[in-house]
């Protein structure tokens, strides 16, 4: 008797696999901290390569790769990541919070580009946690 799986994988579903298994090692080995600039640009590379290779929403790639290629952004970006890990950011009375961008220049960012980004970005530190095996 022979017996057959009720899945097949096909070639392209095997070479996407391959991808995915590759894009998380290279995560597993990155030793720059999110937290930095060169650490935040290493991980939302490696992050929308992997997220598109598993098909996750277009759109949020797309967020992921606008805060890659448009500094302003990813300055909003880096600062977030700094607050949410206890780096060197302040909150502002107007609920904004200030931080120092990547030439060390200090950078407000305001409650309305908070509001926009802390979603993205604290599903981004919880993505990156969870792939490096941190808690």
């Amino acid at each position: 008797m022979t017996v057959t799986p009720s899945w097949q994988l096909s070639a392209a579903g095997l070479g996407t696999l391959r991808q995915i298994v590759s894009l998380l090692a290279q995560v597993r080995n990155l030793s720059g901290p999110l937290n930095t600039a060169a650490g935040l640009r290493d991980a939302l590379g490696l992050l929308a390569q992997l997220a598109q290779a598993a098909g996750v929403d277009a759109a949020w790639v797309a967020r992921i790769t606008q805060a890659l290629n448009d500094p302003g952004v990813f300055n909003i970006v880096l600062a977030l990541v700094q607050y949410l890990t206890g780096g060197a950011s302040t909150e502002q009375a107007d609920g904004g919070i200030h931080a120092t961008d990547v030439h060390g220049a200090a950078v407000t960012v305001s409650a309305a580009s908070l509001a926009d980004w802390l979603p993205i970005v604290v599903q981004l530190v919880s993505l990156w946690n969870l792939i490096r095996g941190q808690q």
